[in-house]
């Protein structure tokens, strides 16, 4: 969205009626919320779970950015990855 002013950048891709900003595409957009489930269980499975603690979207959002290791790294770039392909699927889908 080159040239849009952020407050015009309203997410096509949900009813939030919200800018789609880093953290909503990262911690709150519901068209990614399976992906989303799925990072937050693969994160539980190698012990990184102080998500879990995040209790604000900019919270989660500073956690899932600032990967504590390799592997959380690895998941996190799966995750974004993922969230670009589901996107990609749905760009034809008008909210």
């Amino acid at each position: 969205m080159i040239g849009t002013s952020r407050l015009d950048r309203i997410c096509e891709f949900c009813t939030m009626n919200v800018v789609e900003d880093e953290e909503h595409f990262i911690t709150s957009c519901p068209l990614y919320s399976v992906n989303r489930a799925n990072l937050y269980r693969e994160l539980n499975n190698i012990g990184c779970e102080n998500w879990i603690n995040c209790n604000t979207t900019s919270e989660k959002l500073s956690y899932i950015l600032q990967p504590v290791n390799i592997r959380s790294t690895k998941l996190v770039i799966t995750y974004i990855k993922s969230c670009f392909e589901t996107r990609k699927l749905h760009s034809h889908v008008t909210v």
